[in-house]
């Protein structure tokens, strides 16, 4: 599968910067999807759950996002939004 470069911002932390596979962002008009070479664009993101695959993983990390904003370009995508966290319930599945 093709990857692309994806960097998440927090206002206090780097929250994930490397290749994915995927990424699936909480817009305004609903969950938007993005993958490698997705058109060029900016995406204004609410509060939410994000999910994305890491190059050579099989699983999605899950988390959760404050307000922000995509861009999309050149096969780079950035996220840059006021909080990010792991999610509780992703943690919660891996206890069990």
């Amino acid at each position: 599968m093709s990857s692309f470069y994806l960097k998440i911002l927090a206002s206090n932390k780097v929250f994930f910067s490397g290749k994915a596979d995927i990424l699936v962002v909480p817009g305004l008009d609903g969950e938007i999807a993005i993958m490698a070479h997705h058109q060029n664009m900016a995406i204004a993101t609410t509060i939410g759950d994000v999910r994305f695959k890491p190059e050579g993983s099989e699983e999605y990390v899950d988390a959760v996002v404050g307000i922000g904003f995509v861009y999309i370009a050149n096969n780079r995508v950035t996220m840059i939004v006021d909080t990010a966290a792991v999610s509780y319930t992703h943690l919660r599945a891996r206890e069990t």
